[in-house]
């Protein structure tokens, strides 16, 4: 009878040896997909970043430009202001009959 219990405890250590080798394969192969994907999530995230970088790079430039263009159109509308006061000027002198009588005056 020993050896019968001795077998039967020696075919349970061989079948949980077989399912811990089965076991430790699965998690092998797991850990190396996780690995891949954390390799393949870093590389996304560095891209992400990269971009976004860019990104606010443009905005920053686009700002800049319109802040330019922005500086440009008062000095437009300034420049018309001048011009439009300078042609209205003598009409209104002859309005009031004199350029001291004129309702515009700086």
């Amino acid at each position: 009878m020993g050896i019968l219990r001795a077998n039967s405890k020696l075919e349970v250590a061989c079948a949980a040896e077989i399912k811990a080798t089965s076991i430790l394969t699965s998690l092998s192969h797991t850990l190396e997909k996780l690995k891949t994907e954390t390799e393949e999530a870093r590389k996304k995230n560095d891209d992400l970043s990269q971009e976004v970088t860019a990104t606010k790079e443009d905005i920053q430039k686009v700002e800049f430009e319109i802040d330019m263009t922005k500086e440009r159109l008062q000095g437009v509308l300034q420049q018309l202001e001048v011009h439009s006061f300078s042609i209205s000027s003598p009409r209104e002198a002859e309005k009031y009959g004199s350029p001291s009588h004129s309702p515009i005056q700086s």
